[in-house]
Formats: C-alpha cells, structure tokens, sequence
C-alpha cells in the first residue's frame, strides 16, 4: 500500500527560526522529525500570502497570467493535485481555519475540520479541542487506504497568544520563537500519531514574516488594546467609534515609534518592522523551510534553490504515482534528494493582494545569484535588484547601474507571465555558488 502523505505548513514561519545557528526557541520534537529527512534550506514561497501560496502548492503552478485565480474568488472546481491523489485510490482529508478561502479549498477534500480561528479568543480557549479532533481524525483513518493529509496550524501568526509558561526568554528571543517552542509540545502529540518509517511528512510554511527586534511592533498599545477587549462586552454599541479611535491612535504612535527608532536601529533592524503584501518581496517574506522525512527519504541537506510549487510533483514520484509533468510548473526534486545535480531553478515570487478588490503590487523572481522585482502594473516602476552573492541581506539595490542584467531578468520575467515556465537562471561557477552559500551561513538560513 502506498504511504499516507502529511502537507503539513506553519503559518508565517521562517527557516532562520527553525534551522537558523542562531535559533534561540526550544523544538525537541520538530528537531527529531527533521533530524530523519530532506532539509532544503534554499525553499522559496510564491509569495508572502497565504491563498496565494497554497494554490501555488496544490496547483504546481506559478500564479502567472494564463493560470491566475485569485484566492478570494476561488471556486471548488479549480484542478488541484487532490484530484491526482483521489485518481489514486487516496482518500484526502484537511484541517484548516474557518477563512472563506480554506473553507472553499476544503470542498476538494474527502473529509476536512474547520476550525475557528477568526475569533482569536475563542481559538485560544478551544485550541486544545480541535487539536485533539485532529489527531483522533489521523488515529481512525483507514489502516487499508492510503490518506493524503493537508494540515495548516495558524499559532505563528500575530497575534500571538502565548501560554505563560513560555513567555519568557528562556524559550525564544522573540514572541514567534517562543510561540514556536509551545507549538513543538503540540506537534510531538501530533508526530507520535503519524507512523513515519511508512509516511512522508512534508513541514513547510506559506511564506515568511517580518519579526520585529523589539518585542512589540511599532504601533502596538497594549494596554488600550486589552480594555477595548473587556470594553466591547460591557458597551457594545460604542465598539465602531472605539475601533476608528483606537486605528487613528495606532498609526499616530507607530509614526512616532519609528521616527525614534530611526536614530538607533540599523536599515536591517529597521525593515523587521515592515508589513506583508506591500511593495517589497525581501526574504524574510518568502524564504521558506522545507523539510521531507519518511519512507525512504535520505538524510541530507541541500542549498540547492527549490519552489512551493515542487512539493507534490515531488511527493508523487517519490510514491511512484503517474501524472503529466508538462501540466505543472512545478519539478520533481527527487535527483536533489538523491545527491545528483539539476538544472539551477528559479522561482516567480509576488505580493499577494491585501484585499479582495486589489492585486499584489509586484512580481519578479528569485535566482540563487539575483532576486528581481518590481511593480505588477508598469514594468519601469519600482524595481529592484540585488546581488545575493554581494549582498545577502538586500541592502543595496543596484538596478540602476546593472541595467543589462535588469534587462535579463525582465526577459525572464516575461516568460513566465507568458507560461513559458522552463526557463533556467544563469549557470553559475562553483565559486559562485560557494560564495552565496557561505553567506547564507553566516546569517543562519543554511
């Protein structure tokens, strides 16, 4: 019998905070898992949205012009490779929060669990019921049907609601870390009902996040946001008033925060305070883990530059289930996993769209030498480019005095809007390569 697979993703999680040398949360248990596996510590989301990532994901496909849908006007019928998998004599099962986009994607599923996580408060009291629902869910399924699992956890996610125990700096530096550290006694619960030696669990996250380097973010009001809390319940009637004080308060405070900060924080320790989905696509948003363990999944780790959208071409060929590669964007890694070499990949990225009536403001791709990108609209606006060998960081963008290599990219762009997806990056000498992964070293990613 085939094995079941686990798609298992971490909202907002980072791999500098899971793999990172710098890691300062407490994660036993994830730690075990992905001591077993494939890590690929070169994994890049398709953007810094969730919908859009997880569409990327069960589609295997870019979400360029010719295949875009938008994940706030999504319908059930989409293709997906949940279809490939029921083909297959899989049943397909979910556990996603109660937003209208998994809650539609969930309809592709034989069986699902909504669980509400809209109402934070309510999440935070009925956490531990839904977890348990999940795993007595994983502990039934049929011993003689192959299941194909997709689990999404929103506890990274701010705002976060850390039990007591772990707020303090003993299990993290930051509030994520430390969220991380509690989630980890979770999931050990959720592993121990997962046969592993006969399953592949695949942990991944849908994109990244900005975590600030203080512990609050610019314009956090703690105090006044806890009575708004307890307010609403006693005079319900005057929360919209409240809502619209509070919202002018925020930005007011978070202007003055960041005027004050300005004088003491590095460009770097300053970008930590950015928000997702806005006109920038740096690496903290769509850098990635990206882990593989189980049936006869080799222990290595690679740098080798992979997508979101190989994770399941991947999972079919390592389960031997047949489908049209020319269908998909997405590649099989299996040669990576297996020490061999591949063409170098390069990844469409951009930002998702911040409400139902807009799109994302820029597009652009990501090579292991250069991350390119700017505005969806007009191809001459807001662009960047940056030398990841020079400078890993992306502090210095050098459009304007690489114009050539702007140029290059821009072609590149243009076929994947056009569904030309197999164009390859540049090869780069070993040299080169050595030089970026060295870097990457240096600030924890690999």
């Amino acid at each position: 019998m085939n094995p079941n697979i686990y798609l298992i993703l971490l909202d907002s999680l980072r791999p500098d905070t899971l793999l990172g040398k710098k890691k300062s949360c407490i994660t036993p248990n994830l730690d075990l898992l992905i001591n077993q596996g494939t890590i690929f510590s070169n994994a890049f989301s398709t953007a810094d949205h969730t919908g859009v990532s997880w569409l990327a994901i069960l589609r295997g496909l870019f979400p360029t012009s010719t295949s875009k849908i938008s994940p706030y006007k999504i319908n059930s019928n989409i293709n997906t490779f949940v279809e490939i998998f029921k083909k297959n004599d899989y049943q397909t099962f979910c556990f996603f929060p109660d937003i209208s986009f998994f809650e539609t994607l969930s309809k592709k599923f034989n069986d699902s669990i909504i669980y509400k996580y809209t109402n934070r408060e309510l999440y935070s009291k009925h956490k531990k019921k839904y977890l348990d629902e999940l795993i007595h869910v994983i502990n039934s399924q049929k011993q003689n049907t192959p299941w194909f699992n997709c689990i999404h956890l929103m506890d990274l996610k701010y705002p976060y609601i850390i039990p007591d125990e772990f707020s303090t700096k003993n299990f993290g530096k930051n509030r994520q870390d430390r969220m991380l550290s509690y989630l980890d006694k979770v999931l050990g619960d959720l592993f121990q009902s997962i046969d592993i030696e006969n399953s592949i669990v695949i942990l991944s996250s849908d994109h990244g996040d900005y975590l600030p380097v203080t512990d609050h973010d610019l314009d956090e009001i703690p105090t006044i946001q806890n009575f708004m809390r307890k307010g609403k319940k006693i005079f319900p009637r005057l929360e919209p008033a409240g809502v619209k004080m509070f919202e002018i308060m925020k930005k007011t405070t978070g202007s003055i925060r960041k005027k004050n900060l300005e004088k003491k924080l590095s460009e770097l320790e300053l970008r930590s305070f950015n928000d997702r989905n806005q006109d920038v696509l740096f690496d903290e948003v769509i850098h990635v883990p990206l882990i593989f363990v189980g049936k006869d999944i080799p222990k290595i780790k690679t740098s080798s530059l992979v997508r979101h959208i190989d994770i399941l071409p991947t999972a079919l060929s390592l389960i031997g289930l047949p489908y049209n590669e020319s269908d998909f964007d997405g590649r099989n890694l299996v040669s990576i996993m297996k020490g061999g070499q591949t063409n170098e990949l390069i990844a469409y990225i951009e930002s998702g769209p911040a409400n139902e009536n807009l799109e994302g403001k820029v597009i652009g791709l990501r090579s292991l030498r250069y991350k390119y990108f700017r505005s969806r609209s007009n191809p001459n606006n807001m662009i960047h480019l940056y030398d990841l060998a020079e400078d890993p960081s992306e502090l210095h963008n050098i459009a304007d005095v690489n114009i050539e290599i702007v140029e290059n990219m821009e072609t590149k762009l243009q076929n994947f809007l056009k569904n030309d997806n197999d164009e390859k990056v540049d090869e780069i000498t070993n040299e080169e390569r050595k030089k970026i992964e060295d870097e990457l070293k240096k600030l924890g990613y690999i």
